[in-house]
Formats: C-alpha cells, structure tokens, sequence
C-alpha cells in the first residue's frame, strides 16, 4: 500500500491538537502495520489480500449523483447524511426541521469551524496502541471526513438519523477512512442507521471508526447495514462508553464485501447500563465475514446480550468471536450469549467462538454457540405439502435469519431488511413463481 507517501498530504490542518494526533496514529500504525493472524483477535481473518493491494485515499466526491441514483436506499422520514466517496455531500443530504436540541452535521466542518468541540470525546474511547488495533490508527491517521451527532440533554429525536456511506466506481482502487461520532447526553433518545452501499463492482478498503459515548439514562438504538461490493475490503470498529443506566440496543447485517469484519467493543462503566448487540451474516461464494464482539461489564447491576446468526453458502467463511467480560466491581451481573449458524454447503465453513471470563461472584451468565444443517424431517414435510424442495429450504432459511429483525420497531427498516434477506437466499425466483410472493 502506498499510505506512506499520501500522508504528508493530510497533516497539514489547520488545529494543531489534531495534527499532533495524526502523527501520532500514524507512527503506531508503521510500527504494527496490519494485523496478523498471529494476534489472538485476528486469528481466523488474514489480511494479506489487502496488504498486496494498492489504494489511493479517496479526496473527491463524485460530482453528478441525484437523488434517484441513490433511490433503493434512501428512507422516508429520516435526517439524512449522505457521504459518496467519503466525502459529505450537503445536495444528497436531508436535515430538514432539525430541533435545535440536536447537531447533525459532517465531521469535517465541525474540525474546521470548532475543534474545541470535539476534545472531550474525539479519540478517548477507541484504543490505537495495541497492534490489534492498528486499523484504528490507521483511521485516525487518514481520516478526512464522517459524521458528527450529539444529542443535548434531555433529547428525544422523533425521527431515526441515516448515515448513508456510497461509494462509485473510481479509474483507480480508492480508501476510504470514515469517522463517526455520536454523543448523546443525559435523559436523551435517538435511533441511528449506518449503511454502507457500493454503485459499482470496483475493488475498494474501507476503514471505519465510530465512538459513541451515551451519559446516564440515555438511550441509542444502532443500526448498521454493511452492502458493500462483493470485490470490497470492509472493516468497521464501534467503540462505545455507558454510563449509569443508559442503554444500547446495536443491530448489525452483514450482507456485501469480499472481506468484512466487525469489532463491537461495549464498555458499561455505570450500574444498571445495559447493551444489546444482534447480528445477522449472510456469506456466499468466497465471502470472509468476521463478528468480533466484546462487553466489558465494569460496574454492578448491568445487563447485556450478545445475538448473532450465520447464514453461509458456496465456499463462504464467517467467524464469531464474542467475549464477556465481568469485573470484580460487576456483582448482579446478567449476561446472555449466543451465536447460531446454519450451513448451506459442505464447503462453507464457521469459527465460532464464544467466550465468558468472569471475576466476580452473584452473576448469571450464559453462552452458547450451533453449528448445523437444515433439517431434512422438516423439508420432508413442506415437500409433503407440495412446495418444491429448493422453495422448502428457501422458506427454512429465511425463516431462522428473519428472527434478528423480529425486534426492530421501525416498520420501514424491517420491511427493507426482510426483502435483502429474501433476495440473498438460494431458491427466490423458485418462491416467487411457485407461490407468487412478494417479500
């Protein structure tokens, strides 16, 4: 990669404060460079593919893009940031009737206008020392734009926030380093939907860096589409810190990108917080996706649940690696855990690996992970009924994926992600004609 001679490039900003952080990144990540299998949290996802590729950091937006190009995406009644290429585009954007109990807006101007703003939360949760995180340095390093929301205290936003991520096919493979942060202050409420979508089948790496810091009694309800190019390289960090009584709910679908890999890090650093991460994987051909899930339980009486599903087909890989981690301070600690897989071919393959490690008494605490087929007594059964047996498998799969979004409470999102599932399954066109359904 030729990150070494872009950076030069970047350094030269306007706050000196900032600049000081990029040099700093940027020497943790020459000195680890990227993450290797030999790291524990790395171990079943190399990265050699995208060391040997040759990328460009993204500087432009594509000039052009109407609304209507970006049309399957775009939600109805949702504040609306839309970034293409990295780049804020402020014409694709919607921010009408904002409360001014809210700031939503690029992160690039927020640097540019009011550094001061960012310092008590802009690179303070996210650990970029340690070589298994080298990404995240890498990211501060490069990044030039992304979203920036806080809520005042108090806040209680009436309609979900879309952060929408396009990327258009380039003459060259381009990088992409976005950053998001998400501050949400005491007694406020909002839902947030992070996607990410590719126009073109090109080949392009992007790296993600969200820090989200939610106060006492707040509440933030996440959601991340990742519909990347089935030629990307696609990694995202989340990096959250609760306090006292707030709660997390974090949903995540993994549906695109040649390579995808997910670190959620929770850290409940108040009693009585709460975190609940689901996640669905959709794998097929060679896709490689990696969940890397990890609660930190610091403080007394908080819960979390860790909920993830595989779907994997073809010769498709996924990894699940969740962790619970209970301190000695996190008495009454309740803690579930679980990752289901379901099988489609015998070249498709899963590593999961569920984890607890627990230093303190009076907790109640469970994991558990499966790995298996469809069963073939409840395919005999719908073929009994006359359904054809792709249409029964089809109608079996979708059924065990469709449970992660039983429990979304937007109408709207659950509809788009039900019909993504739908479509990603073997045996649709069959459903549809033997049945005429529309999902």
């Amino acid at each position: 990669m030729s990150f070494q001679t872009q950076f030069a490039d970047l350094v030269a900003i306007d706050d000196p404060t900032l600049q000081q952080l990029r040099q700093q990144a940027w020497e943790y990540f020459s000195q680890s460079g990227f993450p290797k299998p030999q790291l524990e949290h790395w171990k079943y996802t190399n990265l050699r593919a995208l060391e040997k590729q040759s990328f460009v950091i993204a500087q432009e937006q594509c000039m052009g893009l109407v609304p209507d190009d970006l049309e399957p995406y775009l939600m109805a009644n949702t504040y609306t940031l839309v970034f293409v290429n990295g780049q804020f585009d402020p014409a694709l954007s919607k921010l009408d009737d904002l409360p001014k109990t809210a700031t939503m807006t690029n992160l690039a101007s927020v640097i540019k206008t009011d550094p001061q703003r960012l310092r008590p939360h802009f690179a303070k949760y996210a650990d970029m020392s340690k070589a298994e995180y080298s990404l995240t340095a890498l990211n501060t390093a490069f990044m030039t734009d992304g979203a920036y929301i806080e809520l005042n205290q108090e806040a209680k936003l009436t309609k979900p926030i879309h952060l929408l991520f396009v990327t258009t096919p380039q003459q060259q493979s381009i990088s992409t380093q976005p950053r998001i942060l998400i501050i949400v202050n005491p007694n406020a409420k909002a839902k947030v939907i992070e996607q990410y979508v590719s126009l073109g089948a090109s080949t392009y790496f992007t790296n993600v860096l969200s820090e989200i810091s939610l106060a006492a009694n707040s509440q933030l309800e996440h959601y991340k589409i990742q519909q990347e190019s089935d030629k990307a390289y696609h990694i995202a960090t989340m990096q959250v810190q609760q306090q006292q009584g707030s709660r997390l709910t974090d949903y995540r679908f993994a549906f695109g990108a040649l390579l995808a890999r997910d670190t959620i890090n929770s850290i409940l650093a108040g009693e009585y917080a709460e975190s609940d991460c689901s996640g669905l994987y959709l794998g097929q051909k060679r896709q490689h996706i990696d969940y890397h899930v990890c609660t930190e339980h610091q403080q007394a009486h908080c819960r979390s649940t860790q909920n993830y599903k595989g779907v994997l087909m073809d010769r498709a890989r996924g990894v699940f690696n969740g962790r619970v981690h209970v301190h000695p301070n996190a008495k009454k600690t309740d803690s579930q855990q679980s990752n289901k897989n379901l099988l489609l071919s015998k070249d498709a393959e899963i590593d999961t690996k569920p984890e607890l490690e627990i230093y303190a008494d009076e907790v109640q605490c469970s994991h558990g992970a499966t790995v298996g087929q469809l069963d073939d007594n409840m395919v005999f059964y719908l073929r009994s009924r006359g359904l054809s047996q792709q249409v029964a498998r089809h109608l079996l799969t979708y059924g065990f994926a469709k449970e992660i979004i039983e429990g979304i409470d937007l109408e709207a999102l659950q509809m788009m992600l039900g019909k993504t599932i739908a479509e990603k399954l073997p045996g649709t066109e069959q459903l549809k004609e033997e049945m005429e359904w529309e999902y």
